[in-house]
């Protein structure tokens, strides 16, 4: 069977449609095969829409990373200015400390695809 372009673009807006709705890949794809397509357009749709997926997911994990080592960097850095100037550096110690090791182990985790 041959796939026009046109059936191809229809099941590609249906895929896309019922990812958007919050579907999971195995019910996009009963969804594309009992709107007609055969097996390998529907697992070359899916696998489009899972590499999109996963792209996405690991730049939010990369810029969250990002963040989180700056907050890091940055605590360090406001708490060693702060303890030779006597001031009291226990909120920036550990304040920025935990939201930077929380979000570098989110982004970790959307990086890593856990």
């Amino acid at each position: 069977m041959v796939l026009q372009a046109s059936d191809f673009q229809r099941y590609l807006n249906l895929a896309v449609e019922k990812s958007r709705t919050g579907n999971d890949f195995s019910t996009i794809r009963s969804a594309l095969l009992s709107a007609g397509a055969d097996d390998s357009t529907a697992d070359t749709i899916v696998g489009q829409l899972k590499s999109a997926h996963y792209l996405r997911r690991r730049k939010r994990g990369f810029v969250l990373t990002a963040v989180g080592s700056f907050m890091l960097l940055t605590g360090f850095l406001l708490t060693v200015f702060l303890f030779h100037h006597n001031s009291d550096f226990n909120t920036v110690m550990y304040g920025m400390t935990s939201v930077g090791v929380l979000l570098l182990l989110l982004g970790m985790v959307l990086v890593l695809g856990w």
